[in-house]
């Protein structure tokens, strides 16, 4: 891909960076992945971030919550979405944290009922005591 000019790579591995010369590239391959092997590579890009990429997760809250989500771990997904959620929240900007908050509660539904309505209740407070 990189030979075709598809991809771009800057840098030096293992530190390189990738990015597709256009969007509609980019999901065409993602696209073309097997629906397990788009969640194997999920799961291995949350790890990967979790646990060596500290700034980025603290900075980003919602890349790590959607790597989580995608990979279809439940409970760090619905944690990192509530920590977008607030992040934004503080930031003032509320639409975003809203919909933060959503996909910590869309997360639920493959989660045990009683967490929802934990969540729901926690999310509802910190909504309200941010306005």
């Amino acid at each position: 891909m990189t030979d075709a000019e598809l991809l771009y790579v800057r840098g030096i591995a293992p530190e390189a960076t990738y990015q597709f010369k256009h969007a509609l590239i980019r999901d065409a391959a993602y696209e073309a992945l097997l629906k397990s092997r788009r969640k194997e590579l999920h799961l291995i890009v949350a790890r990967t971030i979790d646990e060596k990429f500290p700034a980025l997760k603290e900075a980003h809250p919602e890349v790590l919550a959607r790597h989580w989500t995608e990979a279809g771990e439940i409970e760090p997904a619905i944690t990192q979405w509530q920590t977008a959620g607030e992040r934004a929240v503080k930031r003032r900007a509320y639409h975003e944290g809203a919909q933060h908050y959503r996909n910590a509660i869309a997360e639920f539904s493959r989660a045990s009922p009683n967490r929802l309505i934990e969540t729901i209740a926690n999310c509802r407070c910190r909504w309200l005591w941010a306005m």
